[in-house]
């Protein structure tokens, strides 16, 4: 399987899309055309259950299906302004605890895996200004042409640093290499700053005061959790990129959110017999029962969190038969009984 097809990105974007496609009249089975996903996937109740993963190759047949059906020339501008922070799910939140825009930009650009992007962003501080080179990357086609795929770009971007602002924000100049396209007026109209097309590279400009400013929902400590989350997100792409089998069934029954998941279950899902999927953990020193154990663990940690939710109730639904096993199972996985652990929170 090539890498453009591994279903291994968050698909909180999807929801976002949604919302701006309904805004255009156009139903979720008009532009999922052609990604073998459904609609019903994108139900709220769906979408609670299950951690929707997506490829890169759905995301680019989406992108397309979008600027066909709409087929407005600012589209690209627009889409890219519904494409709020929360796209990027955890490390969104990274983003917002960090001290200052700039080092909000750093953080993206050092987790750049987890932002499924078809450009490379990198920065400088030159005369009071700070730069933002824009380069394609190396091997990666825009899945609707460049323009389209820039004007995404420019769009997410100056919603997102005015979402973490939480003021109005516009950059200060933007420099774009490719020719000015028939509706290049609607540029400075909507994203409020002069904009220059033919340039020989691609670029972004936005004060240093703005920069250096400290963000409202600056917290250290609320970044470090973030990012801890975001490394593990970093390994859980990575590995599944290198087709390993542990990472990949974490992945499958995270989809699945059910702790009575079975083998046989996932080992349909990875297009093998049990007993293969068996000996391709066995092989990464691992055990399915290990494997849906650490999910126990990790849902029963969320369901905790709800006060209001009696513990024997979430021995059920974190797929254990009775209060005594999950009580004896979340023990020896964490050090704590659950009643202990939620006196803790």
């Amino acid at each position: 399987m090539h890498l453009e097809d591994q279903a291994i990105y968050p698909g909180a974007e999807l929801f976002l899309i949604q919302q701006f496609m309904l805004s255009q009249g156009f139903s979720d089975q008009q532009w999922l055309l052609g990604t073998g996903l459904s609609p019903e996937q994108l139900t709220s109740q769906h979408l609670k259950d299950s951690q929707l993963l997506v490829s890169l190759h759905q995301f680019d047949v989406i992108y397309r299906n979008i600027s066909r059906l709409v087929n407005q020339p600012d589209v690209g501008l627009k889409l890219g302004m519904a494409l709020n922070l929360s796209r990027w799910g955890v490390l969104a939140c990274a983003l917002q605890s960090s001290k200052t825009l700039g080092h909000a930009l750093l953080t993206a650009n050092q987790y750049r895996s987890l932002l499924r992007s078809r450009f490379l962003l990198s920065g400088q501080l030159t005369d009071s200004i700070y730069q933002i080179n824009v380069d394609k990357q190396q091997g990666m086609e825009f899945p609707a042409g460049a323009c389209f795929s820039h004007e995404i770009l420019l769009g997410s971007l100056q919603q997102q640093i005015k979402e973490l602002l939480n003021a109005d924000f516009h950059f200060e100049k933007v420099n774009l290499n490719y020719p000015a396209p028939a509706h290049a007026a609607l540029y400075e109209t909507l994203l409020g700053c002069p904009v220059e097309f033919d340039c020989p590279r691609s670029q972004m400009f936005i004060s240093e005061g703005i920069i250096l400013n400290d963000l409202p929902m600056a917290n250290p400590i609320s970044k470090r959790q973030a990012l801890n989350v975001c490394e593990l997100e970093i390994q859980r792409v990575l590995h599944t990129q290198q087709g390993n089998t542990a990472w990949q069934v974490r992945s499958e029954i995270t989809q699945q959110q059910d702790g009575h998941i079975k083998l046989e279950a996932i080992a349909q899902c990875l297009h093998m017999s049990p007993r293969t999927l068996r000996r391709k953990l066995q092989d990464n020193n691992t055990s399915f029962l290990v494997l849906r154990q650490e999910f126990q663990l990790q849902q029963a940690m969320d369901y905790l969190i709800q006060k209001e939710l009696p513990i024997s109730k979430i021995a059920g639904l974190c797929g254990y038969k009775d209060l005594g096993s999950f009580r004896d199972g979340f023990k020896k996985l964490s050090g704590q009984t659950p009643q202990q652990y939620r006196s803790s929170l």
